[in-house]
């Protein structure tokens, strides 16, 4: 079911018809003045995704006040703040403030420069977008985010593997696209809203990057093309109307993943991976066959890594607060619940799918949760992930019996204590690794003791064997109880089979 259309109502910035050669006079400016990552977190030194001037606004002019140019940049497009003109001046010199005028990146009002976009550092990029909204205002339909926690979780998780051919579906600034450059020969960028391609095409310019901006919905810009890496942090909210292109891809419940997931195959390379962020339902009956559905027939391995669920009512008090006026989040509200009831739905689930076309043609599916956290730029680990479950799927009990289990050295184990008799009595066991994707869970003792003989010398077999005769229990039990967690162990890169 497709729903009403968001329209795009206010005209497109200056910037998106401007010279390449204007921009990169800007780049310059932003080059020569220090504006990258590391002066920023240096200057603002504030905790978490970026500064929030609303709270931290006196602290962070405190620390902005030095008077250097960088200081008058970060005032203007990370915490958009108004300034002098003159002040603007010696910041964009050796062009004038009226250049980043024409640009539409700033607006002059008499002696006063008020910033019209965000410019984010991250990294090595420079990354530019729509102002947030001031408190009480509403956004519009075309607003273009910036580096989002969704963002952020996705290009950690994205496999950097070289590539002749990328593509980013909904790129929105073009920040997951501008990453994929660092690793593809040529990287194709695609959106539905004009605005966002606009800025994609800016951010391209300003990091020197050469991407390819194609407007339409999902593959329908790139029909009949495959490529190396397709990723997406699609606009995957579940919402009863779409209201902005970020938020909803006009599909009804979760069709925008399932049309990501179901158009895949047909444009990946044999080794090729699609990863996208997701949103999917949790129907009160049936919901793990709802979602394979997403991956019937499609000849793909396609593990679903989830991260986190929520309530309904959870949700959907996350999400209206997107509307302008706070007397309408009442009845928004009671609409969200009204259409999640239609549905059927008591939660809603978010993750991350990644797929590979299956060599022998068979469509398998992985579904587990994800790890508590993870640590930066773990895309390795996932393509790592996706094998090892690969591998799983095709080894029988017999052969894994027979494998030689080691404890990865990124494995740590803590141990609960409480007091006693006659001294310390041990109540719980956690392991957990330290690297990577950061799986953590519980271990009763035996298993404690089990995992410190795995150091790749002995059959697993002979593993359970032993433990089996020390804690008195029938041999086939122990193994029975043994092998899934020795697979999920596997899986999460806590032990190794040699």
């Amino acid at each position: 079911m497709i729903l009403p259309i968001v329209e795009a109502t206010r005209p497109l910035p200056p910037f998106a018809g401007a010279p390449s050669e204007q921009i990169a006079a800007v780049r310059a400016v932003l080059r020569d003045t220090g504006f990258d990552a590391q002066t920023v977190s240096q200057t603002v030194r504030v905790e978490g995704d970026a500064p929030r001037p609303a709270r931290q606004l006196p602290l962070l002019l405190r620390r902005t006040a030095g008077g250097r140019p960088v200081d008058t940049l970060i005032r203007l497009f990370v915490m958009g703040v108004t300034v002098d003109r003159e002040v603007a001046e010696a910041a964009f010199s050796p062009l004038p403030p009226a250049a980043w005028e024409r640009l539409g990146l700033v607006d002059i009002d008499g002696g006063r420069v008020r910033p019209l976009v965000m410019l984010r550092p991250w990294d090595e990029l420079v990354v530019a977008s729509d102002r947030p909204r001031r408190p009480g205002a509403g956004l519009d339909a075309d607003f273009v985010m910036g580096i989002s926690p969704s963002s952020q979780l996705l290009a950690q998780l994205t496999v950097r593997a070289p590539a002749a051919a990328a593509l980013d579906i909904g790129t929105g600034s073009g920040f997951q696209a501008l990453l994929a450059a660092g690793h593809s020969g040529a990287v194709t960028a695609t959106d539905v809203n004009p605005r966002a391609l606009a800025f994609a095409r800016l951010n391209a310019a300003l990091n020197g990057v050469d991407l390819e901006v194609l407007p339409g919905s999902l593959y329908e810009p790139v029909a009949g093309r495959r490529f190396d890496l397709i990723v997406s942090n699609a606009p995957f909210v579940i919402a009863p109307q779409p209201t902005h292109f970020f938020l909803h891809g006009g599909m009804a419940d979760d069709g925008t993943c399932r049309a990501l997931a179901r158009g895949a195959a047909a444009h990946l390379t044999e080794a090729g991976y699609c990863q996208f962020l997701a949103n999917w339902l949790l129907p009160n009956e049936g919901w793990v066959e709802r979602l394979a559905g997403w991956f019937d027939d499609t000849s793909c391995d396609a593990w679903v890594m989830q991260a986190a669920t929520y309530t309904v009512e959870e949700y959907a008090a996350n999400w209206v607060e997107v509307d302008d006026e706070e007397t309408e989040l009442v009845p928004t509200f009671d609409a969200w619940m009204a259409y999640f009831d239609r549905l059927g739905v008591g939660r809603i689930a978010y993750g991350l799918v990644t797929m590979q076309r299956a060599s022998d043609g068979r469509t398998r599916l992985y579904y587990d949760d994800g790890p508590a956290r993870v640590s930066t730029g773990v895309g390795g680990h996932v393509a790592r992930g996706m094998q090892l479950r690969k591998q799983l799927a095709a080894m029988g009990d017999d052969e894994l019996l027979a494998a030689r289990p080691a404890l990865s050295p990124d494995v740590r184990l803590e141990q609960a204590m409480v007091p006693g008799d006659g001294g310390w009595e041990g109540v719980a066991w956690h392991v957990h690794r330290t690297t990577g994707l950061l799986y953590e869970g519980s271990i009763d003792p035996h298993g404690a003791r089990m995992l410190g003989r795995c150091d790749g010398t002995r059959p697993l077999a002979e593993l359970l064997e032993e433990l089996a005769g020390e804690i008195g229990l029938p041999h086939d039990e122990v193994v029975a109880d043994a092998l899934p967690n020795v697979r999920q162990m596997v899986q999460q890169e806590m032990l190794e089979l040699r």
